[in-house]
């Protein structure tokens, strides 16, 4: 991506130069500001996403493989992109990760251990009511939720000719009502109070 916007900031200070007679010093010159500018655009933007998860509680359910293991991998990178900042961050971070795998929501753990403040696991099925419903009374005190990253989900590669009704069912219950049975049991404790 910065690449990208580079290279349209070089042409757009060729086209500049062109069209505006510059010696070959000032284009030069032009292509630092502009370069330059992209960096501390894309700084402005990390140190949001810093400022962001600051302190937080982050609950992200399948955390066990696909998105929900990327990022949880990446939050557990941002004291990495941090090094500096004082305190340190990784003392800043909660991480809750939910999966159906335990043995690999413990190597999601074990990647991120050291990096964040705190990080636990829990095997939680989207598909199973009773399963959100044991984590967030074992969880939701404890663990409050600032961020709800709802990551999990299953896919089917059959036509819709072909699909059964089964499947479609556990498609939506993990797919939908179960994030939303979890985001309307975690909004109360969230600290907006659900509003």
């Amino acid at each position: 991506m910065l690449f990208k916007a580079t290279a349209r900031g070089l042409v757009a200070v060729l086209l500049h130069v062109v069209l505006a007679g510059k010696t070959l010093c000032c284009a030069v010159l032009d292509l630092f500001r502009a370069i330059a500018a992209l960096f501390r655009s894309q700084y402005a933007r990390q140190e949001s996403m810093r400022d962001y998860f600051n302190g937080k509680t982050v609950w992200v359910t399948g955390a066990s493989s696909g998105i929900g293991r990327a990022v949880a991998l990446q939050l557990g990178e941002l004291p990495q992109r941090f090094p500096h900042h004082s305190p340190p961050y990784a003392t800043r971070i909660r991480l809750v990760l939910l999966g159906r795998s335990l043995d690999r929501l413990e190597g999601v753990e074990e990647a991120v251990r050291g990096s964040v403040a705190e990080v636990v696991h829990a095997a939680v099925d989207m598909a199973d009511p009773q399963a959100i419903e044991a984590f967030v009374r074992e969880y939701g005190e404890t663990h409050r939720p600032d961020v709800l990253v709802l990551s999990a989900g299953v896919s089917q590669r059959s036509s819709c000719a072909d699909l059964t009704m089964e499947t479609l069912d556990t498609i939506m219950q993990t797919n939908f009502y179960g994030p939303v049975h979890l985001t309307k049991l975690a909004l109360p404790l969230m600290g907006s109070g659900g509003d």
